[in-house]
């Protein structure tokens, strides 16, 4: 009979392996229409200190893009990227400009700064994820780097976690574990939810 983690690894499989076949049906058009929602609706709702670093990052296939975001936030504000240094370790930000390099990790296949750009400790980190419910809970691709990241760092004064997602992303409920950490809000291209 499996145990109790084994059964969250599953609905959490099945639900990624549901929420991966509704993203890849998102066309391009769609794709840019709700990536310009979103980070509207981001700019004018979501309250950037002016000494905040912005942890953002390199959007992925059929994810909700936030290139566009990323080079606004950037006209005001410090911006970094993650990097994978190892497996099972919290992320690192390095620092992200118009002009950075960007070179691809082979085994996780993430675009992230050469190892020259100075790391940052970020402040406001924009989170990606497959799918969220209201509590802020979210699902990710399962490697934990999000989760052991903000489990680092959420006791830093004033962290903000921002996660961007299509508005159909959102379900009634993630399955979840002690090591599932919580978002503050989700910038949907329809809406923004304040965790509860």
């Amino acid at each position: 009979m499996p145990t109790q983690s084994e059964n969250i690894i599953n609905l959490k499989r099945k639900m990624r392996e549901a929420q991966l076949r509704l993203r890849a049906a998102v066309t391009l058009t769609q794709r840019l229409e709700s990536s310009r929602k979103m980070s509207e609706l981001f700019i004018g709702n979501i309250p950037l200190e002016p000494d905040d670093k912005i942890g953002s990052f390199h959007p992925m296939s059929t994810e909700i893009d936030v290139t566009l975001l990323t080079e606004i936030i950037m006209d005001s504000h410090i911006c970094a990227l993650p990097c994978i240094d190892k497996k099972d370790a919290p992320l690192t930000f390095r620092h992200y400009t118009k002009k950075t390099q960007l070179k691809k990790d082979p085994q996780f296949n993430i675009f992230e700064p050469e190892e020259s750009s100075p790391k940052i400790t970020p402040t406001v980190i924009i989170v990606p994820l497959l799918a969220f419910d209201k509590k802020g809970y979210r699902l990710g691709f399962g490697g934990g780097f999000y989760d052991r990241t903000i489990e680092l760092l959420k006791n830093e004064s004033g962290l903000l976690l921002v996660g961007v997602a299509y508005d159909f992303q959102q379900v009634s409920i993630i399955p979840r574990d002690e090591y599932d950490q919580k978002l503050d809000c989700v910038v949907t291209d329809k809406k923004i939810v304040i965790c509860e």
